[in-house]
């Protein structure tokens, strides 16, 4: 994962973030706590990562963490949705109606004046 992210085709803040880690990892620090030495990690993750370090299974956690992440942004973003949607329609239909009105307006000045 470190090499991953060190590597040149990564963005330049995944690199900054790999190279932190792999620096604190050398020096020998445990994952769990050169992760947290990074504030802009949840403290969930640093749980989980110790939690996985203790049974072995670190890959199997972060998996896990993942998809519980990937599935609260899902959510999030289908309520974010949920309130633009309707708002997007309200505007498109005032948009409609007042191009219509202003197309009825001139036609029914025209016939009072008759």
């Amino acid at each position: 994962m470190l090499i991953l992210f060190s590597s040149p085709s990564s963005p330049a803040f995944f690199q900054e973030i790999g190279k932190r880690l792999a620096k604190n990892i050398e020096k020998g620090h445990p994952f769990a706590t050169s992760v947290s030495q990074l504030k802009l990690f949840e403290t969930e993750l640093v749980s989980i990562i110790q939690h996985g370090e203790q049974n072995a299974t670190i890959a199997d956690e972060m998996l896990f963490y993942y998809e519980l992440c990937y599935q609260k942004s899902m959510a999030k973003t289908e309520k974010l949705f949920g309130y633009i949607q309707p708002l997007a329609f309200l505007v498109i239909g005032i948009l409609i109606i007042s191009i219509y009105l202003s197309i009825l307006f001139p036609m029914f000045s025209m016939v009072d004046q008759i």
